[in-house]
């Protein structure tokens, strides 16, 4: 089997009676097509481009990495729930289950703090594929249809689903309040399952309401990858009392404001996350949060899906023993790697041509002494990285044929005596011709000095 085609099936156990089979038709990319008995239908699919006939295929939309499937139907035995992950090489896949386990029951906790001091919440989330998402809730203890989303300067969630107390105040422990931790997924469609619960006793501070000094509850880690056009969230929970301003900056440039998520808002966790929307390679860079005598540096790297930083590659006609010159100049981070293709087919298992040259890491293709028969035809250009490719169609038109004039074969000029003439004699050919001046008996054109000029 060849890169080009991959095959893999999975078998169902016997009770459920599916079938499963994947096929897929590669060029840098993974493009498949599901099937679940009559249950699941394809869900990607591949397609030549229907401007050409020539090379491989490519999408004509491309779908998110990770598709789920889940079948309505009543019965749970007649539910399985999978996903197929393809990596670059098309000969390997992973058949997970797509669930979400409960959470283990554990009985109602009771903590006791002391006002004004700093407080975090652990909760242990559930299995699941894909990997849950932990939020917290308010919930009353006597009333439990009774939720509430906790939307409080001083009390902050964390990226790992921990639940922060900056400074613990009074209220935070009033009767019938209960904090609870749950799990949401894309298996629930915007449910979630309920988890841990807690009850706070909160203890007056002896010697009155004093100020509590800085103390670092978390911060997001030094090194950050964040896709093009998704949002960059960095936190930097601080606790003290009175809850800390926290400064944000770019070391290495100016901070985005104009993309940046308003610091006194909910959605920035009231200053202790820094939130920037459409972040774009530009964004990159080292970020500071500051609190106090804290300071904590974030390297934030952007990757971007190729582009085309000029166009795709154009159109090139040439003469026979020419150089044509084809640019596939593509950005994204990573680097994308550049292939390149003759008719549908790599180049390089086109045989070995000294005449082609690949230039700037194989972003220019350079075809010197052209030849009609073997160079014309379309050449495909490929620019992919980890999250995507850039394709694109050229046509290579050489061109051979006899001198043909351009102008009229006998022309006559009507100058005056002892003034200066210019005859012209436009001709085309390829490869380019070869163009002399002779007299009417087809002898070479003396040139006098200072009279006769060819140019």
């Amino acid at each position: 089997m060849g890169m080009g085609d991959a095959l893999s099936s999975f078998q169902i156990p016997d009770k459920f009676g599916l079938l499963c089979h994947s096929a897929c038709n590669v060029m840098s990319r993974i493009v498949c097509v599901f099937c679940l008995s009559s249950f699941l239908l394809a869900v990607c699919s591949s397609a030549t481009s229907p401007q050409s006939k020539f090379g491989p295929p490519k999408l004509l939309e491309q779908s998110p990495p990770d598709v789920w499937y889940q079948i309505d139907d009543p019965s749970p035995l007649l539910r399985p729930r999978l996903k197929c992950r393809a990596t670059e090489n098309a000969d390997s896949y992973v058949w997970l289950r797509n669930a979400l386990e409960h959470f283990v029951p554990r009985p109602l906790r009771e903590l006791s703090v002391v006002e004004g001091e700093s407080l975090t919440l652990q909760c242990t989330p559930p299995n699941g594929h894909p990997q849950p998402r932990i939020i917290w809730l308010y919930r009353d203890i006597e009333d439990n249809s009774v939720i509430e989303t906790i939307r409080k300067r001083h009390i902050i969630e964390d990226e790992t689903g921990r639940l922060h107390f900056l400074a613990v105040e009074r209220s935070d422990g009033r009767e019938g309040l209960i904090y609870e931790c749950a799990a949401t997924s894309p298996v629930l469609h915007d449910e979630y399952r309920s988890g841990d619960q807690f009850k706070l006793k909160v203890e007056p501070k002896r010697g009155g309401s004093k100020a509590v000094s800085i103390k670092k509850l978390h911060t997001s880690d030094s090194q950050i990858t964040v896709r093009a056009g998704d949002t960059l969230k960095l936190q930097c929970i601080f606790a003290a009392k009175p809850v800390p301003t926290v400064f944000w900056s770019k070391l290495d440039g100016a901070l985005p404001t104009d993309k940046m998520k308003d610091t006194n808002s909910y959605e920035s966790d009231f200053g202790q996350s820094l939130v920037i929307e459409r972040v774009n390679p530009d964004d990159a860079g080292r970020y500071e949060c500051k609190a106090g005598h804290f300071t904590h540096t974030m390297n934030v790297r952007v990757e971007a899906t190729p582009f085309w930083e000029n166009g795709p590659p154009k159109d090139v006609e040439e003469a026979e023993e020419n150089t044509a010159e084809l640019e596939c100049l593509a950005g994204g981070t990573p680097s994308p790697i550049t292939r390149w293709y003759f008719n549908g087919r790599p180049l390089h298992e086109t045989g070995e041509d000294t005449r082609r040259i690949l230039l700037d890491n194989g972003r220019i293709l350079r075809i010197q002494q052209l030849n009609h028969d073997l160079d014309t035809g379309v050449y495909q250009c490929n620019a992919s990285n980890p999250l995507g490719y850039v394709f694109a169609n050229a046509f290579v038109s050489v061109q051979a044929h006899a001198p043909r004039f351009l102008m009229p074969a006998e022309r006559i000029w009507r100058v005056v005596l002892h003034s200066r003439v210019l005859l012209d004699c436009s001709v085309e050919a390829a490869p380019t011709g070869i163009v002399r001046w002779v007299d009417a008996d087809d002898r070479p054109l003396q040139i006098v000095n200072g009279k006769t000029k060819v140019s």
